[in-house]
């Protein structure tokens, strides 16, 4: 039993190894307005879309990160905000990612 479940573990670490590879091979592109609120440069040469949920404390820590990237580069960086609601484990980000839109 123990045999059959390593065999399954490693093909699941296989697959997921996969699947990360045509990630990092394949980058999705956000989409981001021409109307979308952002702070720092219009015109700057780095545009960072954070993504993130108002309930969420490791977002909370990223967007602290976001505060000093542009207090440190300024119009070099252009940060996007995009709400990510986790409904799932936090019941009152959509609601408070609805008011922000």
């Amino acid at each position: 039993a123990q045999a059959a479940r390593a065999q399954e573990e490693g093909k699941f670490r296989d697959e997921e190894n996969k699947k990360r590879e045509e990630e990092f091979n394949n980058p999705k592109q956000p989409v981001v307005e021409a109307d979308r609120a952002f702070k720092g440069g219009k015109d700057a040469p780095v545009t960072i879309v954070e993504y993130s949920d108002y309930q969420c404390p490791f977002c909370k820590r990223g967007h602290e990160t976001m505060k000093q990237i542009l207090k440190e580069y300024g119009d070099k960086v252009k940060v996007v905000f995009k709400n990510m609601p986790i409904e799932r484990i936090h019941p009152v980000a959509m609601i408070a990612s609805q008011y922000y839109e």
